[in-house]
């Protein structure tokens, strides 16, 4: 796949291919793995041109996988949240995108870590790739949700911690997973924060950055769906509670859960094509999240 001639591509025009030749990329490995920005200067386009254009040349190259994929059992991964497991048919899907959104300090990392405890831990365990953007990923509380769950120490090994400082390592990153997963045993990315490294792009057009926006959810959808991933993504939100980047972002996502700061916090499954709305009182302990019971109205 990587060892495929730019110019056999059908997306590859020969004035493309022409221009990648000049900085040495001679092949589909060259390009999948060299930078958005460097690709963008190099044909004379937009990051965002730039960005369409790499989606198309992966749709292309990417191996025929849907003979394993039906071999493969759907799943979820349990939250351990009684409520919301029942509402979710079980737990969080494979081959979705699903988002935590909430003001910061109110559980969203927390929920993230203890996911990914989880799938360690679930029937059909599979490893983890944390992307850590703001550094917050503690491996001693990660093991405390563990212990607390009597889970054995040693499958914290399954969760792979990537810090990652910038836009343009995140899609270096994602490129990497692209070409990769199809050989990993991964069954859940989470990526903490998503909105952190978009929002350090203030400085990009309202174009550009939508842009920039849609390339990554079109890659995570892929994602998703090609290999069967768990995908969870943890977002700020705006100063009307609305979760952050816009429209584009609003409809790649799956299913949405609002963690909000109230007393006690409340977790609000906000979208979610097979469960109803549905709000779920939490506090955080050394479980993870943990559901507060109900008190019945006298």
């Amino acid at each position: 796949m990587a060892t495929r001639k730019l110019r056999a591509q059908k997306c590859v025009t020969e004035e493309v291919a022409d221009k990648l030749d000049k900085i040495g990329w001679k092949t589909c490995g060259d390009y999948t793995t060299g930078g958005n920005e460097e690709a963008a200067r190099a044909l004379g386009l937009t990051l965002t041109e730039e960005l369409r254009l790499r989606d198309k040349l992966m749709n292309e190259i990417m191996p025929k996988i849907e003979p394993i994929l039906k071999k493969r059992r759907k799943a979820v991964i349990r939250t351990t949240i009684a409520s919301l497991d029942k509402a979710l048919k079980g737990g969080i899907s494979e081959g979705m995108i699903t988002e935590i959104a909430g003001p910061p300090g109110v559980g969203k990392s927390q929920f993230a870590t203890m996911m990914a405890v989880n799938c360690t831990m679930s029937d059909n365990k599979g490893k983890v790739l944390f992307i850590d953007t703001e550094r917050k990923f503690s491996s001693e509380r990660a093991k405390e949700i563990l212990l607390s769950h009597n889970g054995a120490v040693e499958d914290l090994r399954l969760i792979n911690v990537k810090p990652v400082g910038s836009l343009e390592d995140l899609l270096e990153l994602l490129k990497e997973i692209e070409l990769q997963a199809f050989e990993s045993e991964a069954r859940l990315i989470v990526i903490d924060s998503i909105a952190a490294l978009i929002r350090a792009k203030s400085s990009m057009s309202p174009a550009d950055r939508s842009g920039l926006v849609s390339g990554i959810a079109s890659t995570l959808k892929k994602l998703a769906f090609n290999f069967s991933l768990c995908i969870l993504l943890t977002n700020h939100v705006t100063h009307h509670n609305k979760a952050a980047l816009g429209n584009t972002w609003h409809h790649a996502v799956t299913t949405r859960l609002m963690l909000l700061p109230s007393t006690p916090r409340c977790l609000i499954i906000d979208k979610c094509p097979a469960a109803p709305n549905l709000t779920i009182p939490f506090s955080i302990g050394p479980a993870g999240i943990v559901e507060c019971p109900q008190i019945p109205l006298m």
